[in-house]
C-alpha cells in the first residue's frame, strides 16, 4: 500500500484534495498561493465556504472594496470585492449546482475557480 507521500508523489496534490483524502483539506493559505501564480483558468476544490472566504480576505489585502456588477439586469448589486490596488479581485457565485468563488489576477491573467460544499 502506498503512503501518504508516495499517494501525492502518484496522484499530484491537486487530485488528492479532488478526490478527498482525508486529512488532506486545503487550508486558505494554498488556495492564495495559487491565485497568486495561476495563469490561465484553474480550480481547487475545499471543504467550505468558510474557507474560501478567509483566502478571499488574505487574497485582497487590507483596504479592500465592494465589486459591482456594471451593466445589466444585475446593475448595481455587489458580486464581489477588488483589492485596494485594483490588481485583484474576487467575484462570489455560492448560488446554484456548483459554488465557487472566482479569484481573478489580473498581473498573470489567472482566474482560480475556488469550488466548496
Amino acid at each position: 500500500m502506498l503512503g501518504r507521500m508516495g499517494v501525492e508523489a502518484w496522484l499530484g496534490r491537486g487530485t488528492i484534495q479532488t478526490l478527498g483524502v482525508a486529512g488532506l483539506e486545503t487550508t486558505a493559505e494554498e488556495v492564495v498561493a495559487k491565485a497568486v501564480s495561476a495563469v490561465g483558468n484553474r480550480e481547487i476544490r475545499v471543504a467550505s465556504e468558510d474557507v474560501a472566504r478567509k483566502a478571499a480576505e488574505k487574497f485582497l489585502g487590507p483596504g479592500s472594496r465592494e465589486l459591482r456588477q456594471t451593466y445589466g439586469s444585475r446593475a448595481g448589486q455587489v458580486i464581489g470585492r477588488q483589492s485596494a490596488d485594483g490588481l485583484r479581485q474576487v467575484r462570489f457565485d455560492a448560488g446554484g449546482a456548483n459554488p465557487h468563488y472566482n479569484f481573478d489576477n489580473v498581473q498573470t491573467g489567472g482566474n482560480l475557480h475556488v469550488y466548496f460544499h
